[in-house]
């Protein structure tokens, strides 16, 4: 399967900000340097229609950085979304929320607040600490 990968970074303050929103794809976050959020982007071109799939990498003013995928709500009825797969480094205090509609979500070794939920997929927490929401509609908790 062909795939291309684009990396980004993010300077950031403490605690760090992560918003990740995935339609189709998975998104495993590690601790990486203080002061910086790498993200990766992994897209499969022949793995879902391209053309109606949105990626979009933002910071806001107060230092949170948003990686969301988004659709037009007709391509859900119509065509499949493009799978795209995140890879993030953030510093160890970040405070996450990532939200997947389908694919699966592994956060490991970071203090801070952590809301982490699919909808078909499985959530995997590791190493963490402080306030966790976990969630899957259909899938593993662990």
């Amino acid at each position: 399967m062909t795939t291309e990968s684009q990396q980004h970074e993010f300077k950031v303050g403490s605690p760090a900000e992560l918003f990740v929103k995935n339609i189709r794809g998975n998104v495993e976050i590690a601790p990486g340097a203080d002061g910086l959020i790498k993200v990766e982007i992994i897209t499969y071109p022949d793995d879902g229609n391209a053309s109606d799939t949105r990626i979009e990498l933002t910071q806001e003013p107060g230092g949170r950085v948003r990686a969301e995928v988004t659709v037009p709500d007709r391509v859900f009825r119509s065509r499949r979304p493009l799978r795209v797969d995140f890879r993030i480094e953030a510093p160890p205090h970040t405070d996450i929320k990532a939200r997947l509609v389908s694919g699966s979500v592994h956060a490991r070794g970071f203090t801070g607040r952590a809301d982490l939920g699919t909808v078909s997929g499985k959530v995997e927490a590791e190493d963490l600490q402080g306030r966790l929401d976990l969630d899957s509609v259909s899938g593993k908790i662990t």
